[in-house]
């Protein structure tokens, strides 16, 4: 009975010591006997209720993985992609640093947001329905989106009693270009600028009837958040400026709130 303590003593350690170790990503750890890697994925065998089971990780979920006895465990040397990989070695233990960057694989996906804004600006407030419709790169921060709308203001009547005018109405179409910059897996920013071309017709006090060609820009800046689901609510935030060739309205500045839908 002494001796088959003694052996258990012994060997339980020898046991334990022989696990191998995944680190996670996210911070979870994972004691299993890792039986083969490839250039996307580790295989492993886990025991659980007295039974082995085996499963496998995709790389890029995986920070570093410990092999507690090198010369039995499997080796990456003859992998060229394992060049990548930072390897640790003490005695029979090695210790391998992932670079994730190597194992995401690449895709394209096609993406559309249609979103809703408010707007407040120093001489006008409106809102405006925009859509957007891009291809998503994961290797990729930069963005160029297929941008369509549709825009309505009302000028603040204590401004346009400076125009001299008794009414007005403006009409004018937007195109330009709105890149979207990817600050990380949520969060975008949004800088562009808008050529506008129209054309105004003008009420004079005397009752006058004028209508005049309207040109001008509109820059713009912001943030945008964008779900990493396939469906979602986006939010933004960004500010807005105009300036124009028109009788009575040549400039703003102003704020614009963003919420729309992404699908």
């Amino acid at each position: 009975m002494r001796i088959l303590i003694l052996l258990t003593i012994l060997i339980v350690p020898l046991l334990v010591s022989a696990q191998d170790l995944i680190i996670f990503r996210n911070g979870d750890s994972l004691n299993c006997k890792i039986t083969k890697t490839d250039s996307l994925s580790i295989y492993y065998t886990v025991r659980k209720e007295d039974r082995k089971r085996n499963s496998f990780v995709e790389k890029n979920e995986v920070r570093s993985y410990h092999l507690n006895n090198s010369i039995d465990s499997i080796s990456n040397h003859n992998n060229p992609i394992a060049i990548k990989e930072n390897e640790k070695s003490s005695g029979s233990n090695k210790t391998v640093v992932l670079d994730s960057t190597v194992y995401v694989k690449s895709y394209n996906k096609w993406i559309t947001l249609l979103t809703y804004s408010q707007k407040y600006g120093i001489h006008a407030n409106g809102w405006s329905i925009q859509g957007y419709g891009y291809i998503l790169k994961n290797d990729s921060k930069w963005i160029i989106p297929l941008l369509y709308g549709i825009e309505y203001f009302n000028i603040n009547q204590d401004y346009f009693s400076q125009s001299g005018y008794q009414t007005a109405r403006i009409n004018y179409y937007m195109v330009g270009i709105g890149p979207l910059r990817k600050l990380n897996d949520y969060f975008y920013a949004n800088i562009g600028c808008q050529f506008l071309i129209g054309t105004e017709s003008l009420v004079d006090l005397y009752g006058r009837v004028s209508t005049n060609s309207v040109y001008g820009i509109a820059p713009f800046q912001g943030i945008l958040f964008i779900p990493t689901s396939k469906f979602g609510i986006c939010i933004g935030l960004g500010l807005y400026e105009k300036l124009l060739t028109s009788e009575f309205y040549q400039n703003d500045i102003g704020v614009k709130l963003e919420i729309g839908l992404k699908f």
